[in-house]
């Protein structure tokens, strides 16, 4: 092949690319967002680890650049020099970008309220976050355009000082996310006060940033008021029902008969209760390091006409800093047969996590074939 030839064959190679993504470009945003999801998945740590914190930080504050350069635009398209190339090609990507970093950001933080929460509560935000990222393939939500991206960067946001703050606090409760709200809704005042109303129309800046951010903000805090915030950045590590805990050299040793084949239990979720046994839960909740606070535990047992009774909670002090988490028990003594549940809450009767089981009266003397470990 000829030197001409392969030139030819290049530039037809190159036009076949070219023609490929002009096909695909209105689902270019999506895989960016996909893209910058996978990529966290694989490379995210601790909640508490230094390194995550600053990577959210740069990833957040490149994100506010790129929505900022948007409001320039709306003024008047921002004008690129000719040289360097590579500046002029990253910046017609610049949407694709901000996709990216946000959901980078987004699907982190969904790992951590997936973690810090019950099912129910992490499948909400999810939910949520799954629709912003379908929601942008259709035209008329693409038109929001901006205006999602501003959204979806308060989230970020706001996400980012719930776990900043409690870590820095040491605790976590109200105090902590009104704290972490309002510091959100400063970094929007301060944007505002020193370039946002420079770029933009001023009914345009209100009605395609203003609004968005500060209706996210509002959300937050109607979503904290029905407890639908997870309690960030604390974590259920393991939660089981036991007949006994014991606390040994290395550990707890945990006594159970749960057979072999309800290998998907942890303990005696069916509980076989004879007179005088007590029903212990014992548990680990992550903090972080230089974490000081207390959880609570709350047992809860269904009546037949009245749903799910709740009794008074038990407070229990934790410490952070341990990988695995910190570790605590409690017991009730006093009891009746049915389902039950216990329920990890915060301070603020935030859940953390649950576990349910169904005691079931037992009038056998035969010795127990009780298994024991220590974890």
């Amino acid at each position: 092949m000829g030197l001409d030839q392969a030139v030819q064959a290049a530039r037809f190679g190159q036009d076949q690319l070219v023609e490929r993504y002009k096909k695909y470009e209105k689902f270019v945003p999506a895989a960016a967002f996909l893209g910058g999801t996978l990529f966290d998945i694989i490379t995210l740590g601790r909640i508490d680890q230094l390194g995550t914190l600053v990577q959210q930080a740069i990833y957040t504050a490149m994100a506010a650049l790129l929505i900022l350069a948007e409001v320039r635009e709306l003024r008047a398209p921002i004008v690129v020099p000719e040289k360097p190339a590579f500046l002029r090609k990253a910046w017609h990507y610049r949407e694709e970008a901000a996709h990216f970093l946000l959901g980078g950001l987004l699907s982190s933080f969904t790992l951590f309220y997936f973690k810090s929460s019950s099912f129910l509560g992490a499948l909400l935000f999810f939910i949520v976050i799954a629709g912003l990222l379908i929601g942008n393939e259709f035209s008329i939500i693409r038109s929001l355009g901006l205006s999602l991206r501003t959204a979806m960067l308060a989230v970020c946001v706001a996400s980012y000082l719930f776990v900043v703050v409690p870590i820095a606090w040491g605790s976590i409760g109200f105090l902590q996310f009104l704290t972490a709200l309002l510091g959100a809704a400063a970094l929007l005042g301060i944007a505002y006060v020193l370039a946002l109303r420079h770029l933009a129309p001023r009914d345009q800046l209100l009605k395609r940033v203003v609004f968005p951010y500060v209706g996210v903000l509002a959300l937050f805090l109607g979503m904290y008021g029905l407890r639908l915030i997870p309690p960030v950045p604390l974590s259920l590590t393991h939660i089981g029902i036991y007949h006994g805990v014991e606390r040994v050299s290395g550990g707890y040793k945990v006594s159970f008969e749960k057979p072999w084949w309800r290998f998907w239990e942890n303990g005696d979720q069916a509980f076989r209760a004879r007179p005088g046994d007590k029903i212990y839960v014992f548990f680990s909740v992550f903090s972080p390091g230089g974490f000081k606070d207390s959880v609570k535990i709350r047992w809860l047992r269904k009546d037949a006409r009245e749903g799910w009774k709740a009794s008074d909670a038990m407070p229990v002090a934790i410490a952070g800093g341990r990988e695995q988490g910190w570790r605590g028990f409690a017991y009730k003594a006093n009891y009746q047969p049915g389902d039950w549940q216990v329920r990890i809450e915060t301070k603020d009767e935030r859940e953390i996590g649950r576990i349910y089981l169904y005691v079931e009266p037992d009038s056998g003397t035969e010795p127990r074939a009780v298994q024991e470990k220590v974890i």
